[in-house]
C-alpha cells in the first residue's frame, strides 16, 4: 500500500481543494452518489457500496450518530471513493487497511476543519500529511489521535460550540 501512497495524497489533496467548504451530502450529489442515514448501521459507521453496470455509488452512515459525526464518517467513505475512482484498492481485514484508512481520516479532518475554517492542509510534503496515523490499528487509538492533533491544530483559536461539541466526540470515543 505504501506504494500507493504518493498517489493517494495527490488524489486527495485535488479533491480537498475541490470540494472545500461543500458538505458530504452536496459532494454525493456533485458526484452523482447517492447518500442515505441507516437505522441498519450501528453507531460510528458507514460504508460505500456500488453496483456492477452501470455503475452506482451509495454511502450509508449511522442515523444514530450526530450530524458533525455522521459528516466525519461521510468525507471518510467519500475519500475511499475518490481512491477507488482511481484504482487504489481498499483492503479489508488486513494491516494494509489501516494505512488507506489513515490516507481517508487526514482527507476527513481538513474538510471538517475547513468547514470550520480552519486550513490544515500543508503545501508542500503531502505524502507525510495523508500517512500521519498509519502506524495505529486500533480504532480508541486512531481516535486519541485525531485528539491530539484536533488540539494541536485549535491550539490559540477561539472555537465555536458546534467545533467543540466535535472535538469532544473523539475525546469521548477515546477513553472507552
Amino acid at each position: 500500500m505504501r506504494i500507493y501512497a504518493a498517489k493517494a495524497a495527490e488524489i486527495l489533496y485535488a479533491r480537498c481543494q475541490e470540494f472545500k467548504g461543500l458538505t458530504p451530502q452536496e459532494i454525493c450529489k456533485q458526484q452523482n452518489i447517492t447518500f442515505m442515514l441507516s437505522n441498519d448501521l450501528m453507531p460510528d459507521k458507514g460504508q460505500i457500496v456500488w453496483t456492477p453496470p452501470p455503475v452506482s455509488y451509495l454511502i450509508t452512515v449511522s442515523a444514530f450518530d450526530k450530524k458533525l459525526r455522521s459528516d466525519f464518517i461521510a468525507y471518510n467513505e467519500l475519500a475511499h471513493y475518490f481512491l477507488l475512482q482511481k484504482h487504489i484498492p481498499a483492503p479489508l481485514g488486513s494491516e494494509e487497511y489501516w494505512i488507506t484508512e489513515a490516507w481517508c481520516n487526514n482527507f476527513t479532518l481538513a474538510m471538517m476543519l475547513a468547514c470550520f475554517g480552519v486550513d490544515i492542509m500543508p503545501r508542500d510534503n503531502l505524502p507525510e500529511f495523508f500517512n500521519i496515523g498509519a502506524e495505529l490499528t486500533d480504532g480508541n487509538a486512531i481516535d486519541a489521535a485525531i485528539v491530539k492533533r484536533l488540539k494541536k491544530y485549535l491550539e490559540g483559536r477561539e472555537i465555536s460550540p458546534e467545533l467543540e461539541e466535535f472535538c469532544n466526540t473523539f475525546q469521548k470515543n477515546s477513553s472507552k
